[in-house]
């Protein structure tokens, strides 16, 4: 782990004060991630149907659809995910930390009869060593009728951001 020090993440500004600077994260979707195969884990986006609206160091990789922090320490991540197309019977977001699962939360109706339209959110602290260590966000969609579901974009419906919280 390399060393950090004060003024990486605390620079004294002209006059003297501290301004904080820690690596934040906002990726939204902003149109439907359309045609997905459902029962299955489908990698977020963003770069081809969203946009990161907020990345202070750097970090996202449009190609991988990931971030890598240039911090080492814990984070605060939060997802919202929100799925259509079809009578939706689960739908939710799931972390993944360096290509692995990292925690989840998939909405699960009793029947498919009770969603057209449904989501689920998350919020977790994940460590990343900030170098290599990265996050993705994934989605989960189930329905037995159609076969094929959106993601939904617009509104904030599908989320994902970050921010650096402790050492």
């Amino acid at each position: 782990m390399s060393k950090l020090y004060v003024d990486e993440l605390h620079p004294k500004t002209s006059g003297g004060f501290v301004s904080t600077k820690v690596p934040v994260l906002s990726a939204t979707l902003t149109s439907h991630q359309t045609g997905l195969t459902s029962g299955q884990y489908h990698l977020i986006d963003f770069s081809g149907y969203g946009t990161v609206e907020v990345d202070n160091c750097s970090g996202w990789d449009s190609a991988n659809e990931k971030w890598t922090p240039t911090v080492a320490g814990w984070y605060q991540v939060n997802a919202t995910l929100s799925a259509g197309g079809g009578t939706i019977r689960a739908a939710g977001p799931l972390i993944y930390k360096n290509g692995s699962l990292h925690t989840q939360d998939i909405f699960w109706l009793s029947a498919e009869s009770y969603g057209d339209d449904i989501g689920g959110s998350l919020s977790t602290l994940v460590e990343l060593n900030g170098t290599s260590d990265y996050i993705q966000l994934y989605g989960y969609v189930y329905d037995s009728s159609v076969g094929t579901d959106d993601i939904l974009g617009t509104n904030r419906r599908t989320h994902l951001s970050a921010h650096f919280v402790s050492r």
